[in-house]
């Protein structure tokens, strides 16, 4: 983990903006998720891509603010389960 302008970065470019984490919080997240990339601010999700905000997902891109989304592409906002296209 190291802090690259104002963020905590881990090894696959997935980052933690540190006025709201501290490096062992940004740690527990970066162990959190699985074979996820440029992600910010995520938590418990896998194979997702870009996303910011999210909390177990599982394969989505450039999502931002989705809880439990399953595939989706460019969602804002989406909870609970909700598949997208």
């Amino acid at each position: 983990m190291k802090k690259v302008n104002g963020f905590w970065v881990d090894i696959d470019d997935n980052s933690w903006d540190e006025n709201n984490f501290t490096e062992e919080q940004s740690k527990l997240h970066s162990e959190s998720l699985v074979n996820c990339k440029n992600c910010v601010n995520g938590t418990d999700c896998k194979d997702c891509r870009y996303c910011m905000f999210c909390i177990g997902c599982v394969g989505c891109i450039g999502c931002n603010n989705c809880k439990y989304a399953i595939n989706c592409v460019s969602c804002n906002n989406l909870a609970y389960g909700g598949k997208g296209e």
